[in-house]
């Protein structure tokens, strides 16, 4: 087994196989080679095309969730994937990541800079953690001012108290609204 983490091209595999068996996870030499391979899988996540598939295998091991280059792996996919929000998926039951700076952060950057800003808020509005940081709630007023699809932004958040009682947010809303009832004009037009 320790051999297969050292060794595989993908050793999440092999990690995710034997997580729940606490004998083994346990196990000085297993913690050893798994620590060992952090380089490996912090690279994997950052450079990807799906990160979030690794991610789901090792989100589970607190040994690797813990390490700041893991943590680093996974602000950096998030920030950079153009789907940032399968990324929040896998993450957002993990206390330990939800609670990162660095993470925290990159859900912010990328609420403000991704072109479906709407998504990756669909991904966190269950998640107290998140929508309760500041830097996430400015983002969103950010999304709310500045995307074109605005409405879809504001739909996202509807049903989540703590964004649409946000002073900042309600702002961005009000601000938003000569430019939506212009919308819905335009639609009306034969």
């Amino acid at each position: 087994m320790i051999d297969a983490i050292h060794k595989r091209e993908m050793p999440w595999l092999v990690i995710d196989a034997i997580h729940n068996v606490k004998v083994l996870v346990e196990n000085k030499e297993i913690l050893s080679a798994m620590i060992g391979r952090v380089p490996a899988i912090a690279h994997s996540i950052q450079e990807d095309r799906e990160p979030w598939r690794v991610i789901r295998e090792i989100r589970n091991v607190e040994v690797l969730v813990e390490n700041k280059e893991i943590l680093s792996a996974i602000a950096c996919a998030i920030r950079e994937n153009e789907e940032p929000w399968r990324v929040i998926r896998e993450i957002r039951n993990v206390e330990v990541l939800v609670e990162n700076k660095e993470i925290l952060s990159a859900i912010a950057c990328a609420i403000r800079e991704n072109e479906e800003p709407w998504r990756v808020i669909a991904a966190i509005r269950n998640v107290d953690v998140l929508v309760e940081n500041k830097e996430i709630q400015s983002a969103i007023a950010y999304a709310i001012r500045e995307n074109e699809m605005a409405w879809r932004v504001i739909a996202a958040i509807r049903i989540v108290k703590v964004l649409v009682e946000n002073k900042e947010i309600q702002s961005a809303m009000i601000g938003k609204v000569p430019a939506i009832a212009q919308s819905i004009q335009e639609d009306k037009k034969p």
